[in-house]
């Protein structure tokens, strides 16, 4: 008898064994990998008559396993399946049926298989929820993003991911439609309140798209895009806003604390990119102060908010893997500015996450006010809306793109212009003393030329 050489199966054996499952599978691709699992060999073969995917073990010996590829893909490729005839009777009864269906609104059944290869046959190849996943976490560490995003540990998996991975598990990625979405939460969903609700599809749309991208699956056909945002009450929302008090105190306390101990002025630094230009933590822990343009070109598009300083996020750095421009409002230049000689490369240091949090802490003990651990971008997120009244502008500043939904849904909090003129107009104390001089030697200097009568001077 014929065999492999140096392995125990036959070559006739490994015919038998792809004759057998040539009979199982309907939708025949070639297989591209051997995939290694813990009882031997693995291989995607395509789907049954169940649209299942078939991803038959092969059993421990490499060289059977590689034999059976081989024939596999020669069948395949010579499509000498004994279901052949049978399947093109099928198949041409199925296009008559195809075409009746699609004539009433002008689609060929090419525009179809055009439509299909496009969307529904990813370039990457075919991957379970599970195996997507697994993926997915893999580029976000390739990413360098921080451990809430990148790892499994952390309890964002948990929350957010690891029920949708059980849910669904050995489904292919893109067999997932909308009605699978909608179905998974409304079981899931039924004691969530509408700010998880909204976060669970944030984070799943976030999984799909970067999954997209990588092509092993098509950002048009998202099945969590149709599900709805639900409404959040602005009191809830404004429980993480501070009001301009109460952040003018917050810094004055650092502010005070880095005179004492100057290395804290890293920590000052973050305060003021996060607090004042709508850049998210994770984000300035990863820029340096090189990348920190002081001399910024004017905007074509010219928005209310434009700056000469800018902060450029690049993708490698953001969240949402997308190039983001912070304009830098004169209040952060100078804090910025009251910063930088005292700081490294780096806009952080090592450990920042833990002396944020002890900052915070000291805060409160002293003033009985609790602060919470993202009240810097929701305070952000409220008074740059306020001031500018432009969802688009705020939602663009935050890295949301156009998702304005998500602006709405999650962060604003009706604050009036007048308090956001207040919030942006918190200075360092030597610049807030030399701003007030400078204005009351403007106004004497306007009596003094009789442009304003003193009585109005002191009136205001």
């Amino acid at each position: 008898m014929e065999k492999s050489a140096n392995s125990g199966h036959s070559i006739s054996s490994a015919k038998a064994k792809v004759d057998e499952l040539r009979k199982e599978v309907l939708r025949k691709q070639s297989i591209k990998k051997l995939y290694t699992t813990k009882d031997g060999f693995m291989a995607l073969l395509g789907r049954d008559k169940y649209n299942k995917t078939v991803r038959p073990r092969l059993g421990s010996d490499r060289k059977f396993a590689v034999e059976i590829k081989r024939l596999w893909n020669r069948a395949v490729a010579e499509n000498d399946s004994p279901l052949a005839d049978g399947v093109n009777d099928l198949a041409a009864l199925d296009a008559r049926k195809a075409k009746q269906k699609l004539k009433d609104f002008g689609i060929t059944l090419a525009d179809c298989v055009d439509y299909y290869i496009a969307h529904a046959i990813p370039a990457a190849g075919l991957v379970s929820v599970e195996e997507a996943m697994g993926i997915f976490y893999e580029i976000q560490k390739e990413k360098n993003l921080s451990a809430s995003s990148a790892d499994k540990s952390h309890t964002n998996y948990a929350t957010y991911y690891k029920p949708f991975v059980e849910h669904f598990k050995e489904r292919d990625l893109i067999s997932l439609t909308p009605k699978d979405a909608q179905q998974y939460f409304k079981k899931r969903g039924s004691n969530w309140g509408n700010t998880h609700w909204n976060s669970q599809r944030n984070y799943l749309s976030r999984f799909w798209r970067s999954l997209a991208k990588n092509n092993y699956c098509s950002s048009e056909v998202d099945p969590f895009l149709k599900l709805p945002y639900k409404k959040v009450k602005s009191v809830r929302a404004s429980t993480k806003v501070s009001e301009p008090k109460v952040v003018e105190q917050y810094f004055r306390f650092v502010e005070k604390d880095c005179e004492r101990y100057p290395s804290k002025y890293t920590e000052l630094a973050l305060m003021t990119l996060t607090f004042f230009c709508g850049i998210r933590v994770e984000e300035v822990s990863r820029c340096f102060w090189d990348e920190l343009n002081k001399d910024a070109e004017p905007l074509k598009t010219n928005p209310d908010d434009w700056t000469t300083w800018e902060l450029i996020v690049w993708a490698d750095k953001e969240k949402t893997s997308t190039v983001k421009v912070n304009p830098v409002p004169e209040n952060a230049q100078a804090w910025l500015t009251l910063c930088q000689k005292h700081c490294g490369e780096k806009f952080t240091r090592e450990g920042w996450r833990v002396k944020m949090q002890k900052l915070r802490r000291k805060f409160g003990e002293k003033t009985g006010i609790k602060l919470h651990q993202n009240t810097a971008r929701h305070s952000w997120t409220s008074y740059h809306l306020a001031k500018y009244n432009d969802e688009s502008l705020t939602a663009s500043r935050l890295g949301h793109g156009e998702e304005a939904s998500t602006l709405r849904s999650t962060y604003r909090a009706g604050m009036s212009p007048s308090k956001a003129d207040a919030y942006f107009n918190i200075f360092p104390k030597l610049e807030e003393e030399r701003r007030k001089r400078e204005e009351e030697e403007a106004r004497q200097e306007a009596i003094d030329l009789g442009f304003l009568e003193p009585e109005a001077s002191n009136a205001k």
